[in-house]
């Protein structure tokens, strides 16, 4: 029972990794794609804070 409990805690931790790198690869692209205006900016910091 231990074993599996620390099973499924490591097995949590990296799906978020995996889940804050896919957001962040994903933000790194929205920001090159956008130009850096005011209206971009706040959408950028709209998408972070959804994600």
């Amino acid at each position: 029972m231990v074993k599996h409990a620390a099973f499924l805690r490591h097995l949590i931790s990296q799906l978020l990794i995996t889940l804050s790198t896919y957001c962040w690869m994903r933000t790194q692209e929205s920001i090159n794609q956008t130009k850096i205006d005011g209206e971009s900016i706040q959408r950028f910091i709209e998408f972070g804070i959804t994600c």
